[in-house]
């Protein structure tokens, strides 16, 4: 049996980690800035003890790693304070030493950020630029942290992302028209991951440390072209909804006001560096992860109030 920390434990993959250590008979230390909140009660109850804090409080998190042996965290852009994310990285690696138990730290990050600086468009919007940066700076510093082992996981495409409250950032126009205007051709290849089964992958690390020391591995549960995925999502819904593509120019013009498009772009220039569409699927021998069909027909009913006011 082991101890793990586990920062953001009510959110999403933080909230599946937990889970999955604690169906497996771990103990948890859940850390959070709300403790009182039904999602950290709902952990309480199935056996986890909570930590009230913020990674801008190294001492409660100091006090939340005692006797621990591992600490999972996912990297959080602020868009009101940048530099919280990586500073917020820095105070749980330092608060992770200090407690003196921790010999594991699995840092949650994003698929692309080994390679984004070598794609042409990485810097091309400010805002995009320094959510990059970021990332890369919080994966160097775990890296350089000087644990006994360390464990990056690179997630790709949330299925949540298609619900709300999720979708009003990604997919705010689909919501009202049915039509979700995209950068991507109907046929562009997408990698999803249902955050739980992230948690899956978290926790085997923090169980198996060694299997995974010194490891970057991208997380993915299923890869369909986004056309395809707007039908799944449809017929969930009950309702007409498709993808309209873009040009490039006009969706680099648009991303000036609508961010989400330069991550668009990023990946179809990814894609023509990176065997995207025909790496494998890997499951770390946990069995298979949900597909995107599953995922809709497993929250029909939050697909359907999401897009309720399309006609």
């Amino acid at each position: 049996m082991v101890k793990a920390l586990v920062i953001g434990a009510t959110g999403k993959q933080g909230g599946g980690t937990a889970r999955a250590l604690l169906k497996a008979g771990h103990q948890v230390h859940a850390f959070t800035r709300n403790p009182d909140g039904e999602a950290a009660q709902a952990l309480e109850a199935e056996g986890a003890v909570l930590f009230k804090g913020h990674t801008d409080d190294v001492d409660s998190i100091k006090a939340a790693a005692a006797g621990t042996s591992a600490v999972f965290w996912v990297s959080m852009p602020s868009f009101t304070d940048w530099d919280e994310e990586v500073r917020g990285t820095r105070n749980v690696i330092d608060a992770a030493r200090q407690a003196g138990s921790v010999q594991h730290l699995i840092y949650s990050t994003t698929a692309t950020t080994d390679r984004v600086r070598q794609l042409p468009l990485w810097d091309h919007s400010p805002l995009m630029k320094r959510y990059w940066e970021n990332k890369i700076a919080g994966e160097e510093a775990v890296r350089a942290a000087g644990f006994a082992h360390y464990t990056l996981l690179r997630p790709v495409e949330f299925m949540p992302n298609f619900l709300q409250p999720l979708a009003s950032f990604q997919y705010r126009d689909m919501l009202k028209t049915g039509v979700w205007r995209s950068a991507f051709p109907a046929d562009f290849a997408i990698r999803y991951i249902d955050p739980e089964d992230i948690g899956r992958v978290a926790a085997a690390a923090i169980v198996d440390p060694e299997r995974f020391s010194g490891q970057a591995v991208e997380v993915a549960g299923d890869i369909l072209p986004v056309g395809d995925s707007i039908k799944l999502l449809a017929a969930a819904a009950g309702k007409n909804l498709h993808i309209e593509t873009l040009s490039w120019d006009e969706a680099l013009k648009l991303s000036e006001e609508n961010p989400v498009l330069i991550g668009q772009l990023l990946r179809m220039q990814n894609a023509a560096i990176d065997q995207y569409s025909t790496r494998p699927l890997e499951d770390f021998g946990l069995g298979s992860f949900k597909k995107l069909k599953d995922y809709f027909e497993d929250h029909k009913a939050q697909v359907v109030e999401t897009y309720k006011e399309v006609e």
